[in-house]
């Protein structure tokens, strides 16, 4: 139940010594406050990432999947 996944990975989530990698940082971030959890150690973004790799690219019109 959502109880106990909540349980198991909220330590998780809130240490910032778990480093995390996300395609949006930002947003996770703001999805888990939403849920009342912490979040911290947010180390890579994919999309910064991905413009950084290839910055004359539509970013906003490409797909993603």
């Amino acid at each position: 139940p959502l109880e106990q996944m909540r349980a198991w990975l909220a330590p998780a989530l809130a240490d910032p010594q778990c480093e995390k990698v996300a395609p949006d940082l930002k947003a996770v971030a703001h999805v888990l406050a939403s849920h009342h959890l912490g979040f911290a150690g947010g180390r890579f973004d994919l999309h910064v990432g991905w413009f950084l790799c290839d910055p004359a690219r539509d970013h906003e019109q490409a797909d993603h999947h």
